[in-house]
């Protein structure tokens, strides 16, 4: 499996991902999260859309997630600033997310 170059400090990304032809219970979405996991901290704001703080860069994620899901299916990788705007109701997730934002977003 691909790994992300590492840079010098931690950032924080949007990861989100569509898979072709998904079946039940695809394997592929554990695969994307257990890679994620390898590369830093993982929070699940929504189905499908995880944020990820690590010390990769965006390039290397979609790389990562690509080796995963295959040549078709979609990725986007985006980078978090404090300037971001969610509205996320569950108060553990929304607590969490704002934590990850005022740590490790981008300025």
């Amino acid at each position: 499996m691909l790994q992300p170059l590492p840079l010098s400090r931690l950032r924080l990304y949007i990861v989100t991902f569509d898979l072709n032809q998904p079946s039940p219970g695809d394997l592929r979405y554990r695969r994307v999260d257990g890679y994620l996991r390898t590369v830093g901290a993982v929070v699940r704001p929504c189905k499908q859309t995880r944020m990820v703080v690590t010390r990769s860069n965006a390039a290397g994620l979609r790389a990562g997630i690509r080796s995963i899901i295959g040549a078709r299916g979609d990725i986007a990788v985006f980078p978090v600033s404090r300037r971001s705007s969610m509205d996320i109701r569950d108060p553990g997730i929304r607590a969490a997310v704002r934590q990850a934002i005022a740590r490790h977003g981008f300025p």
